[in-house]
């Protein structure tokens, strides 16, 4: 088998398996899905390997072992010690799935190929999406100003990586080239207004301003303001003409109905009213047990008790805070800040697609104060693109090092 040829395989193969972490994701079967996938990979670079695979143990599974441990420990005291080993059990297998292809990766010189896994499952999800539910059900649902139904996925889950898909998309445009898949980006625009999703309306709109800020940033401060303002004054008219076509009516009420949240003024949303009780209920419990949490997995019993409703926070860092205490966040957020102190580190080095990376990072940090997202498959990839990247720019750093830049 050539290596031009397994490789072009095991790129598509690892597409289908991310993709495959959303499209399956409520299927009873999706961890025999995901084991015979992963399992493929490992048979095509058994042999574009020669039997001799090139096994990459380090950082990046250290981290996330620490993790594991933690989340296994808090069962001694956590109210419901099955659902911790169960976390601990779910995110070692996801590690396992990751390492296969972290692997395989770690040999490349870029993260292109990872960034473009990403942007073409999004582009798979949406239009299996649209063909799931159908255009009459999604005109239907955008015309009264809805939301599509959580049916085969959460449709929040979908709309995000529509969203992210859709930045990457302006990524390739800004610092790549053209490209005819380009236009598969309409399904993802479709889905993200069919779901009236807030999150993936605000991950659009902060991606595309942060690839303008990192694309037109001058070395000349002045003239990086001036074009920041002039930037940030045409992206907020053109984002508030969006904002005004029918097509995302739904998404500007449900975000006015956030707003009015933390304002107090106009009508509030009845999910965002309540995922800020839950947050606060979150709040209120790591008041009790700071050091250590609850136990991971042990938010439902805190809803459970304050609401009769056994679900989690919808707030990653009160999630982390209020299931495992300081300990707990600070353990799960380490593996987010190495390879961020990294990439900081060491920015004038490799390539551009180290602005994706960061943009990457600055989304999913934010959007964590909308989701729970530290048992996420999705997750896991994106820390080991997060992690490639600070590899490569270890590799490439000052030349006294003795490493090829």
């Amino acid at each position: 088998m050539k290596s031009t040829i397994s490789d072009r395989i095991i790129w598509l193969l690892t597409t289908v398996l991310f993709s495959s972490f959303v499209i399956f994701d409520s299927n009873v079967y999706i961890s025999y899905i995901l084991i015979g996938i992963t399992g493929l990979i490992f048979i095509v670079m058994t042999f574009k390997y020669n039997y001799k695979l090139p096994i990459s143990v380090d950082t990046y599974q250290y981290h996330i072992l620490v993790f594991i441990a933690y989340c296994a420990i808090t069962g001694l005291w956590a109210k419901d010690a099955s659902a911790s080993i169960g976390k601990a059990i779910s995110v070692f297998e996801i590690m396992i799935c990751m390492t296969v292809l972290y692997c395989h990766y770690s040999r490349k010189n870029s993260v292109l190929e990872l960034l473009e896994v990403i942007r073409y499952a999004g582009y798979i999800i949406s239009i299996y999406a649209v063909s799931f539910y159908g255009m009459d059900t999604i005109r239907s649902t955008i015309a009264a100003e809805g939301r599509l139904d959580s049916d085969f996925a959460n449709i929040n889950t979908i709309a995000v990586l529509a969203a992210i898909s859709i930045v990457l998309t302006f990524f390739q445009l800004m610092y790549y080239r053209i490209s005819i898949s380009m236009i598969l980006s309409i399904p993802e625009i479709i889905m993200v207004a069919a779901t009236g999703s807030r999150k993936g309306f605000m991950i659009v709109v902060l991606g595309i301003i942060l690839l303008f800020i990192f694309k037109y940033a001058s070395h000349n401060l002045f003239k990086t303001i001036l074009r920041y303002i002039l930037i940030a004054i045409l992206l907020i008219i053109v984002f508030r003409f969006i904002l005004m076509l029918p097509i995302f009516f739904g998404v500007e009420e449900r975000m006015k109905g956030l707003i009015a949240t933390f304002t107090g003024s106009g009508t509030i949303e009845h999910s965002a009213l309540l995922r800020k009780e839950y947050i606060e209920a979150g709040i209120e419990q790591f008041k009790k047990t700071p050091i250590f949490g609850i136990g991971i997995g042990n938010s439902g019993y805190i809803l459970m008790n304050a609401y009769g409703k056994n679900t989690y926070l919808h707030n990653n860092f009160v999630e982390m805070l209020a299931s495992g205490g300081v300990v707990g966040f600070l353990i799960y957020y380490a593996m987010f800040l190495w390879p961020i102190c990294i990439i900081w580190k060491y920015r004038k080095f490799g390539d551009s697609c180290k602005v994706a990376v960061i943009i990457l990072m600055i989304i999913l940090l934010i959007m964590d104060f909308g989701q729970v997202s530290y048992y996420s498959k999705t997750t896991y990839f994106y820390l080991m693109v997060f992690y490639l990247e600070a590899k490569l720019l270890l590799r490439r750093r000052v030349p006294e090092n003795n490493l090829v830049r």
